[in-house]
């Protein structure tokens, strides 16, 4: 899996995306 910054990898950083746009009220697909 691919990292970002060495911390955290591309799929966590796309969860996290998503909690923080549902929290939102933004719907992805």
């Amino acid at each position: 899996m691919l990292e970002l910054d060495g911390k955290r990898t591309i799929t966590e950083l796309v969860y996290l995306s998503r909690q923080d746009w549902s929290e939102n009220g933004h719907i992805l697909n």
